[in-house]
């Protein structure tokens, strides 16, 4: 089993018995106290999954789709390394240059 499945079925039990302990809270303690004693639970889980290292940071993601890259090249050049190295190079480069335009500085840790 690979270390990203253990990490997710870890992450999956945690889930499962967070709950199962809030469902326990729901029918023994009355509503003001259960949220009080749920919230409180899942705080302590999230603390503890974040000292493991296996509760992900908060990040904003930005989707950007680009212009078509027309290479002007057929299969039959798959063969020439030369060729390939150059056009790896080619997209690599407007890769790198769409991801740097959406570069922007870090205003607040959350957004």
């Amino acid at each position: 089993m690979s270390p990203r499945t253990r990490q997710g079925l870890a992450i999956l039990g945690a889930a499962l018995a967070l709950g199962v302990i809030a469902d326990l809270l729901a029918r023994l303690v009355p509503a003001r106290l259960d949220l009080a004693l749920g919230l409180g639970a899942l705080v302590l889980a999230l603390a503890a999954l974040a000292q493991s290292g296996l509760a992900p940071l908060p990040a904003r993601l930005v989707v950007q789709v680009g212009e078509p890259m027309h290479l002007g090249h057929g299969p039959e050049d798959a063969e020439n390394r030369a060729l390939v190295a150059q056009l790896t190079e080619d997209v690599r480069e407007r890769v790198q240059s769409m991801l740097d335009g959406l570069r922007t500085p870090l205003r607040h840790v959350f957004w």
